[in-house]
């Protein structure tokens, strides 16, 4: 048995598609951004304040200069779940609660291959806020569990 389609049905899906186009297009159009200073360090981070930008991170860049990186406010406390579908480059990720302390890390995450097809990162801790910068940019600024961040997000 096929699947018949009519032209109206057609002509429906096509227009669903332009318009989540261009949603898409008018929400990764504007970029804001904040200086987050976590121990010794500050970061200019791109603000994920969007699901379509929390969707699609850092997916793509072939590469995130030394002090860069990305906030992802989630919103509320939790334990929220990172793929790294699409990522080009190995990154650290700085977990941190509503408190803006952080309460986890994951160091040197790999970038995706099929080898890690199926690899999620969850913090240990619920966490509000997530940073993700460039590999070895917690062992550098020797960044702690424990340690208090300072931003604002407009």
């Amino acid at each position: 048995m096929a699947l018949v389609q009519t032209a109206d049905s057609a002509s429906t899906e096509i227009i669903f598609i332009a318009v989540l186009a261009v949603i898409v297009f008018l929400s990764l159009r504007t970029r804001s951004y904040a200086d987050v200073r976590v121990g010794n360090a500050t970061v200019r981070a791109e603000i994920a304040d969007n699901i379509v930008k929390q969707m699609l991170g850092l997916m793509g860049r072939g590469a995130l200069a030394d002090d860069a990186g990305m906030m992802f406010p989630l919103g509320q406390e939790s334990r929220p779940k990172f793929w790294m579908m699409g990522m080009r480059i190995p990154i650290d990720v700085i977990y941190m609660d509503i408190n803006k302390t952080v309460v986890d890390m994951k160091s040197d995450v790999q970038s995706f291959s099929l080898s890690n097809l199926d690899t999620t990162f969850v913090p240990g801790q619920k966490a509000m806020y997530v940073l993700e910068v460039p590999a070895g940019f917690v062992q550098k600024h020797a960044i702690k569990v424990g340690a208090k961040a300072e931003f604002t997000l407009g």
